[in-house]
């Protein structure tokens, strides 16, 4: 029987490291989640270790999300006011272009965190730690804005999804549906 030489061990060990890395890079990222579905309290690990997502090869997102942030006076108990941090975010972005570094990197943060809120809505997991980084973010938001964020002021947010208008004609609702909504609670 002939000897395998160490280089043919090194390439048959190459080869089958990156079979199976791409095998479970599309496991994991196909469309119907199957790995993530059957092992939910673990889909945070997946994300560290793929980084890939399928959204390269999906169609474009069909709605648009809306952040609000309800203010209310802890004191007083009196409701301030209902602001769409998002788009604050959005105007600052466009008004600031092209020098709007801050803008896009808050943009990319925000984004993952409202994904991550829908999915830990989705999967019925726990949705307290994308809370608190949408309250950062909306806490910079509404300072930029001009509001008096103090001990006293407390939030509540309303994560709604409002469809695109389609060019076909065919909308099923362009009333924004609301996807989620937190309890009130004071900044940190």
């Amino acid at each position: 029987m002939r000897s395998v030489s160490l280089y043919s061990k090194k390439t048959i060990i190459a080869i089958a490291v990156f079979v199976l890395f791409w095998a479970a890079t599309l496991a994991y990222v196909l469309p119907i989640k199957l790995v993530r579905q059957k092992t939910p309290n673990l889909a945070w690990q997946y994300d560290q270790l793929f980084g890939q997502k399928w959204n390269f090869f999906t169609q474009p997102s069909l709605a648009n999300n809306q952040l609000y942030f309800v203010l209310k006076n802890n004191i007083t108990n009196q409701i301030s006011d209902s602001t769409d941090v998002l788009k604050i975010l959005w105007t600052n972005k466009k008004n600031n272009a092209p020098l709007n570094i801050e803008e896009d990197v808050l943009d990319h943060i925000v984004i993952r965190q409202i994904a991550a809120l829908n999915e830990a809505i989705y999967y019925h997991l726990n949705t307290e730690s994308a809370i608190h980084n949408l309250a950062a973010f909306g806490k910079i938001m509404l300072e930029k804005k001009g509001y008096k964020i103090d001990s006293n002021s407390q939030f509540k947010i309303l994560l709604y999804e409002k469809n695109i208008i389609s060019f076909n004609g065919n909308n099923q609702t362009l009333i924004p549906e609301l996807i989620f909504e937190s309890n009130y609670q004071f900044f940190k």
